[in-house]
């Protein structure tokens, strides 16, 4: 988050910022820069980013991809098939385009390095997903966060890094079945890198969003 702060306070003063419950003390430089880290808020001076970032969703639809949906149990892949279904449908009708959908059962070593990888449902549900070990890239930003939940993110592919992964899910059914309720087949929208957010989406929008952010500021 970059802040401008306001012109009448004076370089190097020492003042106090508050948000999220959170104090931060620090002297006073223009522009700034706030950066969540493990559930904390810091202050940075510079904002450096990292060669390869990122930055949005929609990377995985920027090339060719796959559409993987769950088998672990039956209730979720009936959820999962009919979100990739939706998806291939979308993707034909915004993106002019065809897209293979596939059980995670049978996306093999080669099409993982192949392709993007659209995964619905996380290792709870999918067996690529435990395969990619979605669940150590996962915990770097939904730990912390209790009840329930359903998330979207990307990153990039551990067999291929010029490959991304992005993964919808949810801390039970019910969250899955809500887990791509953003859409990102649309012109006008441009999620970051991951999106934390409960049912009052249903309700409010944005408003039901937990957080959403880039991993490296």
């Amino acid at each position: 988050m970059k802040i401008y702060l306001p012109p009448e306070l004076k370089e190097k003063d020492l003042i106090n910022l508050f948000i999220d419950g959170q104090k931060l003390k620090t002297k006073s430089f223009s522009p700034l820069f706030l950066v969540k880290e493990k559930g904390k808020w810091q202050i940075k001076r510079q904002l450096l980013l990292k060669k390869k970032f990122l930055r949005t969703m929609k990377k995985a639809y920027f090339s060719p991809f796959i559409l993987v949906y769950s088998t672990k149990s039956e209730s979720a892949q009936k959820i999962t098939y009919e979100q990739a279904l939706k998806e291939s449908y979308l993707w034909y009708r915004y993106g002019n385009g065809q897209c293979e959908i596939l059980p995670d059962t049978l996306v093999n070593k080669e099409l993982i390095k192949k392709y993007n990888l659209i995964i619905f449902g996380d290792e709870s549900y999918n067996y690529l997903a435990e395969k990619l070990n979605l669940k150590k890239i996962k915990d770097k930003f939904l730990k912390g966060f209790k009840n329930d939940f359903a998330y979207r993110f990307i990153y990039f592919n551990p067999f291929n890094k010029d490959k991304f992964l992005l993964c919808s899910s949810g801390t039970n059914l019910a969250m899955l079945k809500i887990a791509n309720y953003f859409s990102l087949l649309s012109s006008a929208v441009g999620l970051p890198d991951y999106l934390i957010f409960s049912s009052e989406v249903k309700e409010k929008g944005l408003g039901g969003v937990w957080e959403m952010g880039f991993y490296h500021n």
